[in-house]
This record gives structure tokens, sequence and C-alpha cells, in this order.
């Protein structure tokens, strides 16, 4: 019961980063020149760090690999994820740290 619990207080808070990353997000910018196009434009690169083991953690493939996805859909690829599993940028007790310093845009952390 408690591990199911701790996965669905997990998924809200993925849901709700992903909420809060497409609702408050600012439009782009219209282009200065109208030579610019949009492949000539840098896309946003996003470091994800995720505390699951290896990729074929359920809530890497249910959750993060899919928000990743949908993240880079839904911005014509103007923003990109690269998802470091294994907490390869920080670790999940130093989640929040990692993402006020700048080493990761966005960290999974487990809320217990």
């Amino acid at each position: 019961m408690k591990k199911i619990l701790g996965i669905s207080i997990s998924l809200v808070m993925v849901l709700s980063m992903l909420g809060l990353a497409l609702g408050c997000a600012k439009p782009a910018p219209a282009p200065v020149e109208p030579a610019a196009t949009p492949a000539a434009v840098e896309p946003i690169e996003i470091y994800f760090n995720s505390w699951c083991g290896n990729e074929a953690h359920p809530l890497y493939v249910k959750v993060q690999k899919p928000f990743a996805e949908e993240l880079e859909k839904r911005t014509d690829g103007r923003v990109k994820v690269t998802i470091h599993i294994a907490d390869a940028l920080v670790k999940t007790a130093t989640a929040h740290d990692g993402v006020v310093t700048g080493v990761a845009e966005v960290s999974a952390v487990i809320p217990a």
C-alpha cells in the first residue's frame, strides 16, 4: 500500500510539473528578421535529473520519457529535454540545490 501511495504521489508531482511547465511557458518571441527560420534557432536544452536507476523503471517509461517527448513535440523541437538517469547530475538528496544552482533545470525527487 505504501509503495502504491509513493508512486501515486510521485506521479502527481511529475504531472504537476508538466502542467506548470506547459502552463507558464511564455510564447516564443516573433523573429526580428524575416530571413530567420525556425531551423536556424538553437533549441533550448533542458537537463532532467532522474533518480530512476535505468531506462526500464516504470516511472521513467510511463512518466518522465513521455513528458520529455511531449514537451519537445508541443514546442516543435524548440525545447530539447535530456534525461540523466541514476542521479547522474545531482543526488536526490540535493536535487533542489542542483536546480537552484543550474546543474539541472528539472529534477525528480522522492517526496518522502
